[in-house]
């Protein structure tokens, strides 16, 4: 149990599971946090154009095909993580009759899931990051529990 606990899987606080069926209402991250992933992926994409530049210049000055092709495949990964990053910036879940749905930070539904027929709930602590897989026959989603989440969770009021 102690390396599945230092690899973040923990036991689930009792009452959790049948709480997050009858949860109501919508759960965002603080602006603290939401703005830490724009700037986040705000910077990816900088050092993505960083890398562009420098294998541009490897191409034009020293004709190193094989460094500029390393420096491309850098410039990838970076836009791929600020992509990656800036989807889930501002991202927030909503709660209601029986449902959860994943909202983008402009309110479109990114999904859509009913927990009446969920199975069962892996619950993942890092550090002070919680995050529940929710699992059901044929799917998995993974909703991050923000503190407004982890209080309605505990049964504290919303």
């Amino acid at each position: 149990m102690g390396v599945a606990r230092s690899l973040g899987f923990a036991t689930m606080p009792p009452g959790w599971f049948e709480r997050l069926k009858g949860l109501r209402g919508e759960y965002r991250a603080p602006r603290s946090r939401r703005v830490l992933q724009w700037v986040a992926s705000g910077l990816e994409a900088c050092l993505a154009a960083f890398f562009v530049g420098l294998a541009w210049r490897e191409l034009q000055v020293d004709h190193d095909e094989v460094v500029a092709a390393a420096l491309a495949i850098f410039a990838a990964v970076s836009l791929t993580l600020s992509v990656l990053i800036g989807r889930r910036a501002g991202c927030y879940f909503v709660f209601s009759g029986g449902t959860v749905e994943m909202r983008s930070a402009s309110g479109d539904t990114r999904w859509r899931e009913s927990l009446l027929d969920l199975e069962r709930v892996s619950y993942t602590k890092f550090r002070d990051n919680v995050s529940l897989t929710l699992v059901w026959v044929d799917r998995k989603r993974r909703i991050e529990v923000f503190d407004s989440l982890r209080r309605a969770l505990d049964g504290e009021s919303h």
